[in-house]
């Protein structure tokens, strides 16, 4: 019985980049280098890297979609005071 294993390739585009600074192609070939990949790769994980994270914008909606939730009027630094004095055995 022979099987088949299919092998699905993900789909890639190339990208040119124009008037990059030669210091700047320099830095990242000494960097790629470093890590032992070409300029290529090293630049596709520096692109994925920074997209997989959340902009200052995206980060910011998602902080002001949620709702500020208080303990009362206590700020944080009332909060830490408050646990300290419990975790002592004083009266809050």
């Amino acid at each position: 019985m022979l099987v088949s294993k299919t092998v699905k390739k993900a789909r890639t585009t190339d990208l040119q980049v124009r008037g990059l600074p030669l210091s700047l192609r320099e830095k990242i070939r000494t960097r790629a280098r470093k890590k032992g990949q070409t300029m290529s790769r090293y630049v596709i994980d520096v692109l994925r890297k920074d997209t997989e994270r959340l902009s200052l914008e995206e980060w910011l909606e998602l902080v002001r979609a949620h709702p500020i939730r208080t303990r009362g009027a206590m700020t944080g630094a009332q909060a830490v005071r408050e646990a300290r004095r419990l975790e002592e055995g004083l009266e809050p």
